[in-house]
């Protein structure tokens, strides 16, 4: 049998445990993967919509979250633990793209559409990388953008079907259009190029 100080400090133990657990789980990071997990049960009403996929009762996602928020009390190391891979991934991805990044600009590392300018020369122009419309199978389309890696000139290609059957053509130059380069200013050649997105889809 435990003495009544050895069950006074075990019970001390336990509250600095939970009461830790739920400072992480109150915390902006904790409440945010709490959040996200109900989400994903919830779905949003576009998503719902396309799968035809019935959203939840209410009531069953609240209990879920409570769920999950009482479970995360409990376990909180596993959740610290995930909460650190989560944030050290994602700052080797914010790396990783930087140093991608800092090579020059590609379509890969461009969303929607929007400008790009050089900071050699001042050139400016109104681009499109990748939009898409709001339908999915045969009747899916989408616009790229492409860039004639002879002149410069930046060409917009639309896209039909899912997935996309469409012959590039060449640009009016002849030079091949290609999205798989370091784009360069059409005006001076320098790579040294800034995008500012205004939309996406």
């Amino acid at each position: 049998m435990l003495s009544g100080g050895e069950g006074g400090m075990i019970g001390a133990v336990v509250a600095v445990y939970l009461a830790i657990g739920l400072l992480v789980v109150l915390s902006p990071p904790g409440r945010a993967e709490i959040a996200k997990q109900v989400g994903q049960v919830r779905g949003s009403p576009f998503a719902n919509a396309i799968t035809g996929r019935q959203a939840p009762p209410e009531r069953k996602v609240v209990a879920f979250g409570a769920i999950v928020a009482g479970s995360a009390v409990l376990l909180w190391p596993l959740l610290v633990s995930h909460l650190v891979q989560q944030w050290m991934r994602e700052k080797r991805e914010q790396r990783e793209w930087e140093e991608e990044r800092a090579k020059g600009l590609q379509y890969s590392l461009m969303d929607g559409a929007g400008v790009i300018a050089c900071e050699q020369c001042g050139y400016r122009e109104e681009v499109v990388s990748f939009t898409h419309g709001l339908t999915w199978g045969p009747d899916a389309s989408a616009d790229e953008g492409r860039q004639c890696l002879e002149c410069g000139a930046f060409t917009t290609v639309h896209l039909e079907g899912d997935p996309p059957v469409t012959t590039v053509p060449r640009c009016a130059c002849g030079g091949e259009l290609s999205r798989e380069h370091f784009l360069f200013c059409p005006k001076c050649r320098s790579k040294k190029l800034r995008y500012d997105m205004s939309y996406i889809t």
